[in-house]
């Protein structure tokens, strides 16, 4: 979600460099060994500063935070579907599910990426902000 009413073009690619970056295993992130997507991200200011992921899973995710300074902003990325098999798992896992998180019931998620957002990344998250 962007908050702040100066998207454009170089902010669009500086937020597809921090989507390619949670590609990368957490302890890569962290350690900025994720060679091209580490160096554009820092190239445009943002610097990890947490990242989990769920690697011995089937389907691994990668959630992680960057913040950038001189936008005053942190930056939630998550990795995605990489491969047709994943994706094969994915759909034929059920349909799209509520997200319970949302004000109205139209926003739908995977229950497979919703069940690791919920049990594990949302928790991480809101504790990480709430230290």
């Amino acid at each position: 979600m962007l908050t702040n009413a100066k998207y454009n073009e170089t902010l669009g690619k500086d937020y597809l460099f921090a989507s390619a970056l949670a590609y990368c295993p957490a302890d890569m992130i962290m350690s900025r060994m994720c060679n091209n997507a580490t160096e554009a991200t820092e190239a445009a200011g943002m610097y990890p500063i947490h990242a989990i992921d769920n690697t011995a899973c089937d389907d691994p995710i990668t959630y992680m935070i960057l913040q950038r300074d001189s936008e005053k902003e942190f930056i939630i990325s998550f990795s995605g579907t990489i491969n047709t098999k994943e994706l094969l798992k994915e759909v034929t896992d059920g349909l799209p599910i509520n997200y319970k998180y949302a004000k109205d019931d139209k926003p739908k998620v995977f229950k497979f990426f919703f069940e690791h957002y919920d049990l594990g990344f949302r928790k991480d998250l809101n504790k990480k902000f709430k230290s």
